[in-house]
């Protein structure tokens, strides 16, 4: 098949995601922008010239090929398909000019060997897997397969050390080349012992796009087409691992797919969510024909194409143009495209075509960006995501030869950052989806074992669902692995994370309504309380309500109504900053670990206006609120202590809602690890009423999403929400609910001395 032909099978003979009916509101993701279609990396028709592929009597997996990177430290599975009855023989040895090979007997022994070999024979379905034992990071080794009988494959320049699978859709997609900095990166990035295998994205499963993929070491004519995230994990990884530590990554993703493309069908088939997207799918496909499927699919693929063309020279001609622009002169995106039933976007598609087609391959873990195409259906992700995670799992554990199950292998996730499409943000009608998503994506960390989920509520991009800073999301993705997977205790990696809630008076003790303990660290909870507390009438340690003026003396920030008062795990140099990505000026400047918040990466839509903090008697600036609703700026340039104490109602990004459901934006003032909220005596811009499952109520008119600041004389601001009148958010007299940063995009504040940010969450008081 031709490059031309290959292309149009893997990308344009392809159909839409599996929401074929969605809601008004959801927003189809796409392929991130500028990507690679066929996902073959330039330069792997070339490298694949040489690439062992064998014959039908006996042929290994396509992501077998030299330069490639086997995972240490775990039995190594080398798979593939043949003749039924054929023996198979393999062996990894040294090439002539290099160290033995050494084998990893456990932790605290090895053994060294001139090779490792193992045997095998094709099974009656024409599968074959053998195992080779265990080693150290080490190379350049060969690889060779045969099957005495003349079939003799050879693979050179083959290492050992730590490979990640990097799945998902089109922010993992996102390559280098189109990444915030891309140029200074792609020219840096030369490093023989980062490599990545880009797996071909396809719709059915296409052999010779499979002969083309090859393992690639990272460098300027290679790595633009590698996943920005996944790059800059791996890059990480190789920096703090060690110089002599090979780091491979499989790419494994499509732009555009629902979390259901990458599920089997039989796992879909046992859940109500999952059976939902099937009959959704099944109903769009029902009745046409295969002509009508190819008619639609081409009439597509001819605009979708054309429309790729025009962005990508204009693009090349004017680096800085926006995406404001590019849709102005070009028009959306064509998406999605039509539903048929070889679709790489259909339920169980990609799964089929590109996961079954890599594992078992020896790999210490997941790494997973996914949820944008969700949306309309994000009641049902809380459901599905704990099912991809143990089926992925289940497919690894066959590597296993025998011995029983795998351990858990290491699922690290990116809960979604911010994000909202100008449209939604004009008309004030967040749907409050996203929050929904970044909820169950946050939980299935704290249910399950060996799963961990990065925040990224301080990242994203208004109006643009592909934000183009890949290298946040990418080191923080490194350091929960280096934490968690590599034993680096050094490394923070938690943002402040709420462990407890009461509610009462400032005046008084309170009352402990609820406390939440920590899933990832024990906690003291006979800490000493300061001068600065009381404790709550329960006489537990665990929650404390502040009973003193401001730290900074400042009497007209303390709590003297009904307040709550939420203390926080991770919680060391609990502060304010900014209010929404591209105003963030100090959480994370000083800091390796929680990133570069304001580094140039995120977009002009994101440019904070600056709102100056007066710092001497405590007041903020003034919030402005661009054309659309969404605040555009209030970054505390002046970074006194009460700015970082203190944020009003509306910049906060906590509410509080009482019996009748409604939640009103509250002040928040840190004390230590606690952060103690009111919303009594402001005006707020938002007011909203949330349905059971957490999206915005039907009946509800949300108000603006952006921040509220107060002017220079000090008086409350009024914003006009929704219907165009002005609310007030007198007493919420008796809170029953709280929660922070539950909006597609609005104000997330707070953060720790690490520069990491709290996550979004919701709890009932």
């Amino acid at each position: 098949m031709s490059e031309t032909s290959r292309e149009t099978a893997s990308a344009a003979a392809t159909a839409t995601s599996p929401d074929t009916t969605p809601e008004p509101s959801a927003i189809a993701t796409g392929p991130a922008p500028g990507a690679n279609m066929s996902g073959l990396a330039a330069g792997a028709e070339s490298d694949a010239v040489d690439k062992p592929i064998g014959a039908p009597e006996l042929r290994p997996a396509a992501i077998f090929s030299h330069d490639m990177v086997l995972q240490r430290h775990r039995p190594i599975p080398v798979f593939g398909t043949g003749t039924p009855g054929r023996p198979v023989i393999v062996t990894l040895s040294e090439d002539g000019a290099t160290m033995p090979l050494t084998l990893h007997v456990s932790q605290s022994s090895t053994a060294q060997t001139d090779r490792v070999s193992a045997f095998g024979t094709i099974d009656a379905y024409g599968d074959w897997l053998v195992t080779l034992p265990a080693l150290e990071a080490g190379g350049p080794y060969e690889l060779t397969v045969s099957d005495r009988s003349g079939i003799t494959l050879k693979y050179l320049r083959v290492y050992v050390g730590e490979v990640w699978l990097a799945g998902g859709q089109s922010n993992m997609e996102l390559e280098l080349r189109n990444s915030a900095g891309a140029d200074a990166a792609v020219a840096a990035s030369t490093d023989p012992l980062l490599r990545f295998y880009n797996t071909p994205k396809t719709g059915v499963v296409d052999t010779d796009a499979e002969d083309h993929a090859v393992w690639q070491p990272s460098g300027p004519d290679t790595s633009g087409y590698m996943s920005a995230v996944a790059y800059y994990f791996a890059r990480k990884l190789r920096a703090e691992l060690g110089p002599d530590m090979p780091v491979g990554i499989v790419d494994c993703y499509i732009g555009g797919t629902s979390i259901t493309s990458w599920m089997s069908r039989a796992t879909l088939e046992t859940c109500e969510a999952g059976r939902g997207y099937l009959a959704r799918f099944d109903a769009a496909i029902a009745g046409k024909t295969d002509e009508q499927f190819e008619t639609e699919t081409v009439a597509w693929k001819m605009r979708f194409d054309a429309w790729n063309d025009a962005i990508g020279k204009a693009r090349a001609a004017e680096p800085d143009i926006t995406w404001d622009t590019l849709n102005a002169r070009y028009g959306e995106c064509p998406w999605p495209p039509p539903v048929t039933p070889t679709s790489q976007y259909r339920p169980t598609g990609p799964f089929g075509t590109m996961v079954e087609r890599v594992a078992p391959y020896g790999i210490a873990g997941f790494l997973w960006y996914q949820g944008e195409e969700d949306e309309a259906y994000c009641d049902s992700y809380r459901e599905l995501l704990p099912l991809l995670i143990g089926e992925w799992r289940g497919l690894w554990e066959r590597s296993n030869d025998g011995e029983g199950k795998t351990d858990a292998l290491p699922f690290l996730i990116v809960q979604l950052p911010q994000w909202i499409d100008k449209t939604t943000a004009a008309a004030h009608a967040d749907p409050l989806h996203w929050p929904v998503i970044r909820e169950a994506q946050w939980d299935a960390a704290r249910t399950i074992a060996n799963v961990y989920t990065i925040t990224t509520i301080d990242c994203g991009e208004f109006d643009n669902i592909h934000p183009t800073d890949k290298r946040t999301p990418g080191e923080r993705l490194a350091d929960c692995a280096l934490r968690h997977v590599y034993g680096r205790t050094d490394i923070a990696v938690d943002g402040p994370e709420l462990i407890g809630a009461t509610v009462g008076s400032a005046a008084v003790t309170g009352t402990v309504i609820s406390t939440v303990t920590s899933a990832r660290d024990d906690h003291d909870a006979a800490r000493t309380a300061d001068s600065a507390y009381v404790t709550d009438d329960a006489n537990d340690s665990n929650v404390r309500v502040d009973d003193s003026a401001d730290a900074d003396g400042d009497e007209s920030q303390c709590d003297h109504t009904i307040t709550v008062a939420l203390r926080f795990d991770h919680a060391d140099g609990l502060h304010f900053d900014g209010t929404t990505p591209g105003t963030y000026g100090d959480a994370g400047a000083d800091n390796d670990n929680g990133g570069d918040h304001n580094d140039g990466n995120d977009s002009g839509s994101n440019a904070g206006n600056g709102g100056a903090d007066s710092g001497a008697d405590g007041t903020h600036g003034t919030g402005i609120i661009n054309g659309a609703g969404i605040a555009n700026g209030t970054d505390d340039n002046g970074k006194s202590a009460a700015s970082r104490r203190y944020r009003e109602a509306g910049q906060s990004g906590f509410e509080l809602a009482g019996a009748d459901g409604i939640y009103h934006p509250a002040d928040a003032t840190i004390h230590g690890d606690t952060v103690v909220l009111h919303a009594k005596g402001g005006t707020v811009d938002t007011h909203s009423r949330d349905g059971a499952d957490g999206t915005a109520d039907a009946d509800d008119t949300l108000g603006t999403v952006g921040t509220l600041g107060t002017n220079d004389e000090g008086d409350a601001e009024h914003a006009v929400n929704g219907n165009g009148s002005h609310r007030d958010a007198t007493a919420v007299m008796r809170p029953v609910a709280v929660r922070y940063a539950w909006r597609s995009w609005g104000p997330a504040s707070l953060f720790n001395g690490d520069g990491l940010p709290a996550p979004p969450f919701r709890r009932t008081l």
